[in-house]
């Protein structure tokens, strides 16, 4: 059995259509970021270390599908090796967004700015309380070492900083 890879340019209006026909592994790239979806075909129990969807990158992308996820009744869990939106983070700290925040917006979340485009600091502390609003579940810091493909599911094997690993099931 393989994984089937699909390659996009964008996340595909982050709404929660995204989710329930997202193939096995969905590569999204999106303002330079990365997010890889997986989910299995079956339901597993749901205990601390299982999911109905595991994404790779908790960068807008991810943050997207993980809300289109909760929206949907999924466990999702988000797995970045850095902060969330760590590409955002290494931006100049005055830089000012191309689109306009309705374009960036997640799930009909306003993003209020107070100029047209939004700015470095706006567009994380709106990405950051589209977490907190959504009640995602980020896992910050844990580098997704393994990824093996089952026939109904995925499993995963992620480190964080501290050395701690963890295995997971998708």
């Amino acid at each position: 059995m393989g994984i089937e890879v699909d390659r996009t340019r964008t996340c595909t209006g982050h709404g929660t259509d995204d989710v329930p026909g997202v193939p096995r592994m969905l590569l999204n790239e999106y303002s330079g970021s990365r997010a890889w979806v997986l989910r299995g075909s079956n339901k597993v129990s749901m205990s601390e270390r299982s999911m109905d969807i595991a994404v790779i990158g908790a960068g807008p992308c991810g943050l997207a599908v993980a809300a289109a996820a909760r929206q949907a009744d999924l466990r999702a869990v988000l797995f970045d090796r850095g902060p969330l939106c760590s590409s955002i983070v290494r931006y100049p700290p005055y830089v000012s967004f191309f689109s306009t925040p309705e374009k960036l917006e997640i799930e009909n979340l306003p993003f209020v700015t107070a100029r047209p485009n939004p700015n470095r600091k706006e567009a994380l502390t709106y990405y950051r309380g589209v977490a907190r609003y959504f009640g995602l579940d980020v896992r910050q810091y844990h580098n997704v070492e393994t990824l093996v493909p089952g026939e109904e599911s995925f499993r995963l094997r992620t480190r964080t900083t501290a050395g701690e690993i963890d295995d997971w099931v998708a």
